[in-house]
């Protein structure tokens, strides 16, 4: 299943519990555990207070999200000076700052950082998803509802009766499970 889409928002911290909503909401949808979905929304809710913190003079930000192939892509793009370095380690316990991409390393499978100083950072996450124990249930109804709405009984026949190649439940759940893992 592939799923995308993208949000501009003004460089401001109400934006940033929108972008956690449909995210949010998108990959709970879909069955991905909520310790994933926490992850990749820390990951997130980080890039995003970035974009809104470093991202002027630009007065928008933007987040692209791509969801299929059994992982998530965000981007989290903003048109501010550019990251000078990354941090190499966490900065002193009692400092405020300074944490987020560290905490973003952390919590992703993969992350890279387009940087064109002067013009913006482009921050890209990847996390691979798990999956709860009923999503896999839910696709496969989902794939064997779809071909008895085109015409095919649950025996594996026509509506008119006719034999189909085959094509019982079991099979149908088998070529689901193989759907789902693309």
């Amino acid at each position: 299943m592939d799923i995308e889409f993208s949000l501009a928002l003004p460089r401001e911290a109400v934006g940033i519990p929108m972008v956690r909503r449909a995210l949010g909401d998108s990959l709970r949808s879909l069955g991905v555990t909520e310790s994933c979905v926490s992850d990749i929304l820390l990951a997130v809710t980080e890039a995003c207070a970035n974009a809104v913190r470093h991202g002027g003079p630009a007065n928008r930000y933007e987040v692209e999200v791509a969801v299929g192939y059994g992982r998530c892509d965000v981007q989290v793009i903003d048109r501010g000076q550019g990251l000078a370095r990354l941090p190499e380690h966490y900065p002193p316990g009692d400092t405020e700052n300074g944490r987020g991409i560290l905490i973003m390393q952390a919590v992703v499978d993969e992350i890279t950082f387009g940087v064109t100083p002067g013009r913006g950072t482009t921050v890209h996450l990847r996390k691979h998803l798990d999956w709860n124990e009923d999503a896999l249930l839910l696709r496969e109804g989902l794939a064997y509802d779809g071909l008895i709405h085109e015409g095919l009984m649950r025996d594996g026949r026509s509506r008119d009766g006719r034999a189909h190649d085959g094509l019982t439940r079991d099979r149908l759940a088998r070529e689901a499970r193989v759907l789902a893992a693309v």
